[in-house]
């Protein structure tokens, strides 16, 4: 099961609360917590990626008709790079934005944990007296359905400790998780969601990859060039990922780096998009450079990818 749940809200929520409890009471069950805004800033982070890697191919096939020596010029790949810049400045500003209010509702989730209680949780029953705020009748008792329903699931528990033992469990099960991910230094966005939409922007590709590696290279070289030949193709196309996740982390750093800066939000979000599109450029220009100035048996393509690779292992183990 995956739980995506507004933290601050869900502590709040008589039955929000109830849905964490039916979720623990299942063996074998990984539950996790996020803030709602995750999936929306995922998506967007996807659009982003998307939008520059589908201008990107359509500046490429453009080129087809260039004849070869023109394709290769410095102007050329400059004119590559504005183009793309100009697609990431307009998005990373609201990605920005989105990701530092994230941050700010990440940052509640270890103190809300840690003093999780569910009889400090709201119900529409007792905050109006039990009375239907229009009609004046009375309403049955939420609290003493859920405390009912609880005390069921979670039998095995003596009558008198249901309820503190259900606030240590909710406690013991998620602040290790939350405290690993969003306290103290934590920035770490979930892994496994960040690695399907980078691989979604860039797996229509592949098949453009497929295509060239049938073709075959342009002149007759031997058994072991070809594999070089080969692999150079593969590292181009995983370059675009390592930058994806290389951007990913480094804006989730930026974020908590700027946090406790006396700026309007909207200005650091506008100040933050060139240094993460530099950042993330850097390991794209890299490859593109290493492909295009070198021979096509070279192994030079290698060495930005393991630059590139070991750049995002540091960031995120960091």
């Amino acid at each position: 099961f995956q739980l995506l749940s507004q933290m601050q809200n869900h502590r709040r929520n008589l039955w929000c609360v109830y849905e964490i409890g039916c979720f623990l009471s299942r063996e074998r069950a990984p539950v996790e917590i996020l803030p709602v805004k995750t999936s929306m800033l995922l998506v967007l982070v996807g659009v982003l990626w998307h939008m520059l890697m589908f201008s990107y191919c359509l500046i490429l096939n453009s080129l087809l008709s260039v004849d070869a020596a023109e394709r290769q010029s410095p102007l050329r790949f400059i004119l590559i790079s504005a183009a793309v810049s100009g697609v990431a400045i307009i998005l990373l500003p609201i990605v920005n934005y989105l990701g530092m209010s994230l941050l700010d509702d990440m940052e509640q989730l270890p103190a809300q944990v840690e003093t999780f209680r569910i009889e400090q949780s709201e119900c529409f029953c007792c905050s109006n007296n039990h009375k239907h705020p229009q009609t004046g009748k009375t309403i049955m008792c939420d609290r003493e359905l859920v405390y009912h329903s609880l005390a069921i699931m979670y039998s095995y528990l003596d009558q008198a400790g249901e309820l503190e033992k259900f606030n240590r469990l909710v406690r013991e099960t998620f602040a290790p998780k939350v405290f690993w991910r969003f306290g103290l230094l934590g920035t770490h966005l979930p892994l496994r969601y960040v690695a399907r939409i980078v691989m979604a922007s860039n797996l229509p590709f592949l098949s453009d990859l497929f295509w060239r590696i049938s073709q075959g290279p342009e002149t007759q070289i031997r058994d072991i060039e070809y594999v070089v030949w080969c692999t150079r193709l593969i590292l181009h196309w995983l370059q675009p990922l390592l930058a994806m996740f290389f951007s990913v982390e480094l804006s989730a750093r930026m974020w908590k780096m700027t946090k406790n800066l006396k700026l309007r939000r909207i200005f650091l979000s506008i100040l933050l998009s060139p240094i993460q599109g530099l950042g993330a450029g850097c390991i794209f220009a890299s490859m593109e450079l290493a492909v295009r100035w070198s021979a096509d048996t070279s192994w030079a393509p290698l060495v930005p990818f393991l630059l590139g690779l070991l750049l995002n292992f540091l960031l995120h183990l960091f």
